[in-house]
């Protein structure tokens, strides 16, 4: 079971699970500038490879996508495979920007992801981005 810790001010918006998408107070999910969500898979393979396929479907949908690997930031899965990387592209005429945190537990693959429309945007809300993953775990069930 996912279980998480939420940042101050964000909130679960429960007509949307997998993936599980996070408002800030007050927000319209139609109209947020700026969401976070995380989305949980299996594993099929190495992170590596999942990290490739994530990158090639990006590249599929929007060819023009900029992909940069970054430092990944302290998790709570500590010893678990971490990958983290930013991804700009357009949505239409929107542009968007990612900060996508892969988590490679056991067989399976956590994908926290920050997005919005700007590298400010995405700034503005970092501490709260990290917050999220210094809380956010699997927890085996009874």
């Amino acid at each position: 079971m996912l279980a998480a810790k939420f940042p101050s001010g964000w909130e679960l918006y429960e007509k949307k699970q997998n993936p599980f998408f996070l408002l800030r107070r007050g927000d319209q999910y139609a109209t947020a500038r700026t969401v976070m969500y995380i989305r949980v898979q299996a594993l099929d393979g190495s992170l590596e490879e999942a990290v490739r396929r994530d990158e090639d479907d990006f590249r599929k949908d929007s060819p023009e996508v900029k992909i940069l690997d970054e430092p990944s930031p302290e998790i709570l899965e500590k010893g678990c495979l971490v990958k983290t990387q930013r991804f700009y592209y357009q949505d239409g005429k929107t542009p968007v920007v990612d900060r996508a945190t892969k988590i490679a537990i056991g067989k399976l693959l956590l994908n926290v992801v920050i997005s919005s429309d700007s590298d400010a945007e995405i700034e503005r809300y970092k501490e709260d981005y990290e917050y999220l993953l210094r809380n956010i775990g699997w927890v085996m069930g009874p």
